[in-house]
């Protein structure tokens, strides 16, 4: 791995048991990430792909670190989910989700 390619930073998701997400977040901190939010059973946090591997091999509440490919904002449900059916044909109807 070259210089660059471990200076580029990258969104991750960090999972944890509920309730030590605080103390995730000072672990990761300490090994050099960068704490975006803490959420219930994880951390998100920007970092190089170097202390994502410091996270993975040195934490020791993390149980998964997880890369972030891509990040979507404002999808809609399918047509289906937003109203009732025009037609009611006695089946019941159920959405993912």
């Amino acid at each position: 791995m070259t210089v660059s390619q471990s200076a580029k930073m990258a969104s991750f998701f960090v999972t944890c048991p509920k309730g030590v997400e605080t103390l995730l977040a000072e672990e990761i901190a300490a090994l050099g990430g960068e704490i975006v939010k803490t959420t219930v059973a994880g951390v998100h946090l920007n970092a190089s792909l170097d202390v994502a591997y410091r996270v993975c091999l040195w934490s020791r509440l993390a149980n998964r670190v997880i890369l972030r490919l891509v990040q979507e904002e404002g999808v809609e449900a399918p047509k289906i989910c937003m109203g009732p059916p025009e037609k009611s044909t006695g089946r019941a109807m159920s959405c993912p989700g």
